[in-house]
């Protein structure tokens, strides 16, 4: 039973079935800001072998602060843990947009564009290797997804409602409300690399059905 409700729900793609509680529910929107993929793809290769990374993570944004790493700094966890989440390295860093700043390696690129539109923050690009996953968990607010590279067996997964989402290399920026309890899964046999930012005022145009 469980495999079908996943087939079933595979092919609602964003619009997916509650089970439990019997509601509609849409933790994924397409929006109709569409992008080159093409000159994505080519100014992510130029930067791909800057060394800098963190958990898989570069950031495309800095603070004003003179912290660790600009190119890292944004990485990880953001709420405080005790650990190493950016609030426990990083005390006067108080919200995520703060990181707002475009780091030089992207200045005047397309992702640079695409900040800007959106107004957007912490942006980061974030890679995640084949045959690994997430813990379940919560994001202080929604993101936006834009999928550099990816393949079929990569997934969001919203274990509370039983929802799988794929999100495509298609130039699409998709809206994803992360505040629900997810996680990612690659089951593939490629990495799968997003760029991920949040934005200040949540505007975001549905594609029209």
């Amino acid at each position: 039973m469980g495999f079908r409700i996943v087939r079933i729900i595979m092919r609602m793609r964003s619009d997916s079935y509650d089970w439990r509680h019997g509601l509609m529910v849409n933790h994924v929107h397409r929006t109709e800001y569409c992008y080159d993929i093409g000159r994505l793809k080519q100014e992510w290769n130029e930067s791909i072998d800057h060394p800098e990374s963190r958990y898989g993570q570069i950031s495309v944004q800095c603070s004003e602060y003179d912290l660790d790493n600009p190119y890292t700094d944004s990485c990880g966890k953001f709420v405080t843990n005790g650990k190493d989440a950016i609030q426990d390295r990083y005390p006067e860093i108080k919200t995520e947009s703060q990181f707002n700043l475009i780091n030089d390696l992207y200045e005047n690129t397309l992702f640079d564009q695409i900040l800007s539109e959106f107004t957007g923050y912490r942006a980061r690009l974030m890679t995640m290797n084949s045959k690994t996953a997430y813990s379940v968990h919560t994001d202080p607010r929604p993101r936006y997804h834009l999928a550099l590279h990816t393949n079929p067996n990569a997934f969001f997964v919203f274990p509370i409602h039983q929802e799988i989402v794929h999100i495509p290399a298609d130039g699409y920026v998709y809206w994803v409300n992360t505040t629900a309890a997810h996680t990612f899964v690659n089951c593939g046999n490629k990495p799968r690399t997003h760029f991920v930012f949040g934005s200040k005022y949540y505007k975001f145009r549905r594609m029209k059905s």
